[in-house]
């Protein structure tokens, strides 16, 4: 694990840079990501990880993000080449035009992976362009098909939903508003305004029916709050914040005051809240998550936030460079080090919502 010292009131520099750094040679160079696009959930010799179609979204949208940053032409042509293996990756894993894990698909996930396709589509060649476009087309009908008919998941084999209003993945809810970034994607793409104007009816529907003063529950059908799809939402929101969709500033705000006021000493939050009996454990994502959404909404105002959030969020780094799903985990994490990468990379270059995982 990398130390990150506070020098003058402020982290160095220097220290979030290699920090950053190490991140990024794991996530390119480590068993986490295989030669022919693979990106499995976490890496643990005694715990296998599972090729995470998601996660497979996710890196390409990293590469690109990569890719925009590099000055390196060989370089940037290596991340190009990178995230083209996934989209191959992604053509395999495909289960009725739908990606997700075992006999479920989300629409979620496939949303994820639409999202690293559209972007690796506005960086390739011609030749290529129709290639990752290939997979957007197999992809789409599916996606649009399930938010027409507010389904999270659909079991493959018998194309039933698949709901349990208990489990925030399962469920139409929140964690659903990060679907605005392929959809207003898509507009980009096609120029067809449907898109657009189902992004911002997409996020007013499920503002009404799980925003409450300051937070989102994980559906209409408890006030339990995963952190984790509530910070999914705030991002879909920060996004079309980006586009130039103001419509959502206020909910934006309150989402990042109500996580900032929940942040414990440490610098950690909690999973789970209002949730009778939840275990009080701090995962990774959350974390990582809140600091980006502090930086992007306010740095300033968030500066303290921001700065315990880096403090614990390091806690979870391993000595390969990965983070650990949580402080009492074995797992090196997949998503967690990617959110966490961008969460210092916005530190040191500056916030980027177009891009964000």
């Amino acid at each position: 694990m990398f130390s990150l010292r506070f020098i003058n009131g402020v982290y160095s520099l220097v220290d979030m840079r290699k920090i950053m750094e190490s991140i990024q040679q794991w996530l390119l160079h480590s068993s986490i990501h295989g030669n022919h696009g693979e990106v499995y959930s976490w890496v643990n010799p005694v715990h296998q990880g599972y090729l995470y179609n998601e996660i497979v979204g996710y890196f390409i949208t990293y590469l690109v993000a990569l890719y925009d940053q590099e000055h390196d032409e060989n370089k940037k042509e290596e991340y190009l080449k990178e995230a083209l293996k996934s989209v191959s990756c992604l053509q395999k894993q495909m289960l009725r035009g739908a990606l997700g894990r075992g006999e479920i698909v989300y629409a979620f996930d496939t949303g994820i992976c639409l999202t690293g396709l559209l972007h690796l589509q506005k960086k390739v060649t011609d030749q290529e362009k129709e290639y990752v476009d290939a997979c957007i087309q197999r992809l789409l009908p599916f996606f649009l098909e399930q938010l027409k008919n507010k389904n999270a998941a659909i079991n493959n084999n018998t194309q039933q939903q698949v709901f349990d209003k208990e489990k925030w993945s399962l469920s139409y809810g929140c964690l659903l508003m990060k679907m605005a970034i392929p959809l207003y994607l898509l507009f980009e793409k096609t120029q067809e305004s449907k898109y657009k104007e189902q992004a911002i009816a997409l996020c007013q529907e499920l503002i009404f029916c799980c925003f409450h003063k300051d937070h989102f529950s994980i559906n209409e059908y408890v006030p339990w709050v995963y952190t984790h799809p509530h910070c999914y939402a705030t991002e879909g929101l920060l996004f079309l914040q980006e586009k130039g969709i103001h419509e959502f500033d206020q909910i934006i705000l309150k989402a990042a005051q109500w996580l900032a006021q929940q942040q414990n000493a440490d610098g950690s939050l909690y999973s789970w809240y209002y949730r009778p009996g939840a275990e009080k454990v701090k995962n990774g994502d959350c974390n990582a998550q809140a600091i980006r959404i502090w930086l992007a909404v306010d740095s300033t105002k968030y500066k303290k936030n921001i700065k315990n959030g880096f403090s614990f969020i390091q806690t979870l780094q391993s000595s390969e460079g990965g983070l650990y799903y949580n402080p009492t985990s074995q797992d090196i994490n997949s998503w967690v080090s990617l959110f966490t990468w961008q969460a210092y990379n916005w530190k040191l270059h500056g916030v980027n919502c177009e891009y964000i995982m």
